[in-house]
């Protein structure tokens, strides 16, 4: 069955880390490299020690997310604003917390408000 996807879904779709692992090893390395830096972070982050250095991440140069190149081609070739203006970086960073699988260490900048 075809399954046909539309919108803003499909950017979701394209980017399915663990449809995208099943499909390409590679792919499904580099995502196990970034969970295994994300449970780092997140130990680090709760000895307290790690605080503000992940909350200054950004500035210290660590990268925020590793993405595959299928991945990034897709993004870059849908939004090509997100890797050029600020409002297109806060648009990135909604879809990349929606895709944690990519991330490395969590961030506040786009985060929706309740």
């Amino acid at each position: 069955m075809l399954n046909i996807v539309t919108g803003e879904k499909m950017i979701d779709y394209l980017t399915d880390a663990r449809r995208l692992a099943e499909r390409n090893p590679e792919v499904g390395a580099q995502l196990d490299a970034v969970k295994q830096v994300r449970t780092v972070a997140e130990e680090l982050l709760h000895q307290g020690s790690f605080y503000n250095l992940m909350q200054d991440a950004s500035k210290m140069g660590m990268p925020l997310a590793s993405l595959p190149q299928e991945v990034f081609l897709a993004l870059s070739t849908l939004h090509p604003e997100w890797f050029c203006t600020l409002e297109g970086k806060k648009d990135f960073i909604a879809w990349l917390n929606r895709n944690s699988e990519y991330r490395y260490y969590k961030t506040t900048i786009g985060a929706v408000k309740h």
